[in-house]
């Protein structure tokens, strides 16, 4: 994968994960805390009721279970929203005994799950799709238990949190299609410097070792664009130094070629004269003198060639000869091939 979608695909991904966590985070807390307020009113409910309770038996603290749940059915509660508050007074085993309205839920579900002396709640969803918060709370009497039971309708809260994830993914759609387009824009402004590199060093490897890219800004894109410019200086320099190497050496060969093949010139002419005719003594005394000297010379060659391949050498002494015993020399070590060519040197 390219590095202009990993980017794209990296600034979505954490931008739609990060906006849902955070999201079903602050859902998911408005609805417990929505809850607990529920819960909180639901005890305040079980509270008031326990108070009134409390009322009938100071005019009557003789009341068995039967007659205190006979009387509860006189007793009625109203919120503050208008609401009547409906009780049930129920035994151990979850029978219920009295009350006043109707509870829409079984009590030996939560009666039988208490804590002795211990209030508690349980949620209760039923199969038209309403729920309830069921609480209960123990009453002592003399002759046993009664336990206190309320319910509080919370289907809203479960209605009003599905309509918020319902609105809270509309607005992740919303959301990631806008933080794509964003995407797109800054993986593609990231990743133009690196297609320059790219296109450069494409470049250079066919052969343009003049290329550089435009270094912007000051981050780490644009150092790796600065490096780039410094090393492809020292590649450009370093392949003009071997070009100009070679052409050095390829000279070099070329005068060395000449200087080896003039005294060869001559020790071929001089031999090819001594053996292709009769020769005066003296003739021959100077014919093997050339060709003694120009084979020193030969060796003399191959030692200095040792020494510039194999020691490096570069300081050779220079020294002076006399003009006229060198062009003498020159004239008697060429005479054989000039002979044979027809030309005179004078």
């Amino acid at each position: 994968m390219k590095l202009f979608w990993k980017l794209f695909c990296s600034m979505v991904l954490i931008t739609a994960l990060a906006c849902s966590a955070g999201g079903y985070a602050l859902i998911h807390a408005q609805f417990r805390a929505s809850l607990d307020r529920e819960v909180a009113a639901l005890y305040e409910e079980n509270d008031l009721l326990r108070f009134a309770l409390a009322q009938e038996l100071a005019f009557n603290p003789l009341y068995s279970r039967e007659e205190l749940a006979k009387a509860a059915g006189g007793i009625s509660i109203t919120t503050g929203q208008g609401r009547t508050v409906s009780f049930r007074l129920s035994d151990e085993a979850g029978t219920a005994l009295g009350g006043s309205g109707v509870l829409p839920v079984e009590a030996a579900g939560l009666t039988s799950q208490l804590p002795a002396g211990q209030r508690g709640w349980v949620m209760n969803a039923l199969a038209d799709g309403r729920i309830y918060l069921h609480a209960a709370s123990p009453l002592a009497l003399e002759d046993g238990i009664l336990y206190l039971e309320n319910c509080r309708e919370v289907g809203e809260l479960f209605q009003s949190r599905s309509e918020q994830y319902r609105s809270f993914f509309s607005l992740m759609l919303v959301l990631t299609g806008a933080v794509g387009g964003l995407s797109l824009a800054v993986a593609a402004t990231l990743a133009r410097p690196l297609a320059r590199l790219s296109a450069a060093a494409r470049r250079m490897a066919e052969g343009e070792l003049s290329q550089r890219v435009r270094v912007d800004g000051d981050d780490e894109i644009a150092q790796l664009s600065a490096d780039f410019n410094v090393m492809a200086h020292r590649i450009q320099r370093q392949v003009a130094e071997l070009k100009a190497a070679q052409r050095r050496q390829e000279d070099f060969i070329g005068s060395f070629a000449h200087e080896i093949k003039t005294p060869l010139t001559s020790i071929i002419g001089y031999a090819d004269l001594l053996r292709s005719r009769p020769a005066t003594e003296e003739q021959v005394r100077e014919s093997a003198g050339y060709i003694f000297g120009e084979g020193r010379r030969l060796e003399a060659l191959s030692r200095k060639l040792l020494d510039l391949i194999v020691l490096g050498r570069q300081d050779f002494p220079l020294r002076s000869v006399p003009l006229d015993g060198f062009l003498n020399r020159v004239a008697g070590a060429m005479e054989p091939p000039l002979r044979q060519a027809g030309i005179r040197l004078t």
